[in-house]
């Protein structure tokens, strides 16, 4: 057996990346939903928060996380060439 096809069976037994976010989607909707009928009070805190709240939050972690990646990717970079020398 080739080492190409060993590396297409594990591709092929790994769910592709949108099924993953979409389970992941379908589960955090469900999870909200079921705090939601099971412990109703929980909830009454998203009740004060308007969509421009979340978007700014949405905003903010997705910069923060760009950000963060960008200065791993730099600081690999740059041990990698450290290395080098």
């Amino acid at each position: 057996m080739s080492h190409a096809s060993e590396n297409d069976q594990n591709n092929a037994s790994r769910p592709c990346r949108r099924c993953v976010v979409l389970r992941l989607f379908i589960m955090s909707v469900l999870a909200i939903g079921t705090v939601g009928l099971l412990i109703p009070e929980k909830l009454s805190i998203i009740r004060h928060l308007d969509t421009m709240d979340f978007a700014l939050g949405a905003v903010g972690i997705l910069a923060f996380l760009a950000i963060s990646r960008h200065a791993l990717e730099w600081m690999t970079k740059r041990n990698e060439e450290n290395d080098q020398d």
